[in-house]
């Protein structure tokens, strides 16, 4: 790439500094991602079903929650795969649905058999509403999920754009609101105040080694940084390594050897946890290493 203005330019040192730094990364040719222990279940015709047609409230962003959740779950240095609606579950510890519109054929079981061996499993408000055909399922909400939860959608009870309302665990919620009625779970969190005071907003269900979360209603973001705490406590799995927030770590294999990615989204340096050899200066690396503001660390790890 030659910038206009010729090889004097910091964009023609940048990329000749990329360059060389991929020289120094070759022998990660071939390596892998660790397998994450996140999974988000993501679903493009979900996307098109919700834009199509009137829906109760048009607060309702199909994008709005899985971006904090994968956000959230980031913050704590864990991977999360995105994946479809049809992938394997069986190595997730944690599996978050969230905003799932259209049902899926045959996922209630497979979610069902993932926390039975014991993942942790959540399912979010206006999941389930319809069939792969986007015909609303008959029977009560959330449609093919009503048993898994063990709960059913009585009536939905959207808020107004700007209201608010609480729940009795300190959650600030908003957007979105449903009267659930309990068959088989457990409720972990009501509302306080308006039409659904005292009604259940947050349901568990255990089921095998694992458990299934209903999430009725929108939390502030900073609340679901702590359901995302609480799934990670739960779950055991482990961060990538020891890192501050603003830095994106990711390990990759190759065989036997591994390889830490440290990536600095932040505009000063950071320390995170890691041995070995870093690859781009030569650097042997003891216990932790610097990385610059806006910068990277590749470790081949020992």
């Amino acid at each position: 790439m030659l910038p206009h203005a010729g090889i004097e330019t910091k964009v023609w040192r940048e990329v000749v500094a990329l360059g060389a730094g991929l020289e120094k990364l070759a022998e990660l040719r071939g390596s892998l991602v660790e397998p994450a222990g996140v999974a988000l279940l993501w679903d493009y015709p979900s996307i098109w079903a919700l834009r199509s047609g009137a829906k109760p409230s048009v607060e309702l962003d199909y994008l709005d929650l899985p971006l904090v959740l994968h956000r959230s779950f980031a913050r704590r240095h864990r991977l999360v795969d995105v994946i479809g609606p049809g992938a394997d579950l069986d190595h997730y510890r944690v599996i978050v649905v969230p905003m799932l519109y259209l049902a899926q054929d045959g996922l209630a079981a497979r979610l069902a058999q993932a926390a039975e061996d014991g993942a942790q499993v959540v399912l979010t408000y206006f999941s389930g509403i319809a069939d792969a055909t986007n015909r609303v399922l008959a029977g009560g909400y959330p449609g093919a999920y009503r048993d898994l939860i063990g709960a059913v959608v009585e009536e939905f009870h959207p808020l107004l754009a700007g209201e608010q309302r609480g729940l009795d665990n300190g959650w600030r919620v908003r957007h979105w609101a449903e009267d659930l009625r309990v068959t088989e779970a457990s409720a972990v969190a009501h509302y306080v105040g308006g039409a659904l005071d005292g009604r259940p907003a947050v349901t568990r269900r255990t089921v095998g080694r694992g458990t299934v979360t209903y999430l009725s209603t929108r939390p502030a973001d900073e609340d679901v940084q702590l359901l995302v705490d609480e799934l990670l406590t739960a779950s055991g799995v482990s961060p990538v390594t020891e890192a501050p927030d603003g830095v994106e770590v990711v390990r990759r294999r190759a065989g036997a050897q591994s390889y830490l990615f440290g990536i600095n989204h932040t505009g000063a340096e950071a320390t995170i946890v890691a041995s070995g050899r870093d690859l781009l200066t030569g650097a042997d690396v003891a216990a932790t290493v610097t990385v610059p503001a806006g910068g990277v660390v590749v470790v081949r790890e020992s």
